[in-house]
């Protein structure tokens, strides 16, 4: 589906295209019939899938809420978790299909590439996601100081949607491999969790808004995980995942001390004060980071073959991360 990206020229020896009546099989835009229907059904499955993201999404979520005040909280920490996550996964966006139709060619292994893409997720994914559960309640102080009560569903929200972003890589796997009776059983969890949402988001308010919707979105990864899994015979790499989860560590050491030191929680409404707050938590988030690549460099960094794809693919920064980690 991922093939030419130009349209095919026509050439001196290219036969002219007749038009036939009836009975005879078309070709529309050089494609045929077979091709034309399994774009249909990859379409129809896509519609599918963005139907059950919806009713697992903050737009239905906020739609429960009966409080004015919840909806307001709900929608400025679900916009924190999910910009955040936007930033850190930008570098992987318009890539996993591509690469995993190329795999499906024969180009690369499956197991080799999936477990590679998996390396890059969980490198961005946990040091941002512990990042931004340490340092919400002050982003959302410097930003938006009347929405203080937003942090809890940030709290909330974080662990699950950064989860679902790294499980993510095994739906595209069953999309691109046309496997779409198991992507039809990796969304029956939304018929389960649905209900429950209905009854706990109006009782319970942002807790139960926050807990269903990210309950969810996990529950539908992990069972496409575990799908992907039994049909692939796919590998993940736990030795790195250890590694990054002691960067992580150190890293939220820092932060958390750096944080307490600085006193964030007295900034005042001013703008000035405000701005002066933003440049120290910008600091903060500067040495974090450096303290996670210190750590994860001394424990052995990233692999080999890992530093190689960087160098090789458009990836923003790639050259210079994969010669410092």
């Amino acid at each position: 589906m991922a093939g030419d990206q130009e349209p095919p020229r026509p050439t001196a020896h290219a036969p002219q295209r007749t038009h036939r009546s009836g009975c005879h099989r078309r070709s529309w835009g050089g494609l045929d019939r077979q091709l034309w229907q399994r774009f249909a059904i990859y379409t129809g499955f896509s519609n599918i899938l963005n139907l059950s993201d919806y009713f697992l999404s903050w737009l239905f979520a906020i739609f429960l809420l009966t409080n004015p005040v919840q909806v307001a909280l709900y929608s400025v920490g679900t916009a924190l978790v999910r910009q955040a996550n936007g930033l850190l996964y930008r570098p992987l966006v318009g890539i996993q299909v591509p690469l995993f139709t190329r795999v499906r060619g024969g180009d690369a292994d499956l197991t080799t590439t999936y477990a590679a893409v998996g390396r890059i997720l969980v490198l961005i994914l946990v040091p941002g996601g512990a990042g931004l559960m340490l340092l919400a309640y002050d982003l959302i102080l410097v930003q938006y100081p009347q929405y203080l009560g937003a942090a809890l569903v940030v709290w909330l929200l974080t662990p699950a949607l950064f989860l679902e972003t790294f499980l993510s890589s095994a739906q595209i796997i069953l999309q691109v491999y046309e496997r779409y009776r198991l992507l039809l059983i990796s969304r029956l969890p939304t018929l389960l969790v649905l209900p429950v949402m209905l009854w706990a988001a109006p009782r319970y308010g942002l807790v139960g808004a926050a807990l269903t919707v990210g309950g969810g979105r996990v529950l539908i990864g992990l069972t496409a995980a575990w799908l992907a899994q039994r049909e692939f015979q796919l590998s993940y790499s736990w030795a790195f995942f250890g590694r990054v989860a002691l960067a992580t560590g150190a890293m939220s050491a820092a932060v958390w001390a750096l944080r307490s030191l600085a006193g964030l929680g007295d900034t005042g409404s001013s703008i000035a004060e405000r701005l002066q707050a933003a440049g120290v938590l910008l600091l903060i988030m500067l040495i974090g980071v450096l303290v996670f690549g210190v750590v994860l460099r001394l424990l052995g960094g990233i692999e080999a073959s890992d530093r190689t794809w960087l160098r090789e693919n458009r990836v923003p920064l790639g050259k210079w991360l994969a010669r410092v980690l």
